[in-house]
């Protein structure tokens, strides 16, 4: 921990060899760590970090569109038509599925933390009171037909159009990772 770390509010007094302040600690560091790891389109990409006297910089990319409670409130009803409301909530859980196999608990979910950017979709930030932690991924159930090696999955396509468009239907491989979270630090 260092000065770094710590933001200053206000002078509580002072002696004859130092000052005394209430301070409450920045958690930058964490938010540094977990940005430096993440590559996703709905999560922040950190630029570049450096310190401006006693503040560390944490330069990501602009997010025109505000955020989701700014988008929420600028809506007739102040509510998003289920359409919308169903397009945000996915790609929410979209990028909370990739932070938890990255080993990040995001505990600081609300619409003012939910960017939008230019294109429309959305972008976590804020990952100050987040959580790291260890994960490792655990095979839950395979189909052995599918892990054969002579299995081909290409033989069971199905092709048809809709719309003057090719339509492919590929089975999904009855696989399913999941990391599970383990010893979070608080």
């Amino acid at each position: 921990l260092g000065i770094q770390h710590l933001k200053l509010l206000h002078r509580v007094g002072g002696g004859g060899i130092g000052n005394v302040y209430v301070c409450k600690i920045n958690n930058t560091a964490t938010e540094l760590n977990i940005l430096g790891m993440l590559d996703h389109p709905f999560l922040p990409t950190l630029y570049a970090e450096f310190d401006f006297f006693h503040c560390s910089c944490l330069v990501r990319e602009y997010c025109p569109g505000g955020d989701l409670l700014t988008l929420l409130q600028r809506q007739s009803d102040m509510r998003f038509n289920v359409p919308s409301a169903k397009f945000h909530a996915a790609e929410v859980l979209v990028a909370l599925e990739y932070l938890h196999m990255m080993g990040v608990i995001y505990r600081d979910l609300k619409p003012e933390n939910v960017l939008v950017q230019e294109d429309g979709r959305i972008m976590l930030s804020d990952f100050d009171l987040s959580l790291q932690c260890d994960v490792s991924p655990k095979l839950l159930k395979c189909n052995a037909s599918i892990m054969d090696k002579n299995y081909n999955c290409y033989s069971h396509l199905s092709l048809s159009t809709k719309k003057n468009k090719l339509v492919v239907d590929i089975p999904e491989p009855e696989v399913e990772l999941r990391a599970e979270p383990a010893n979070a630090q608080l």
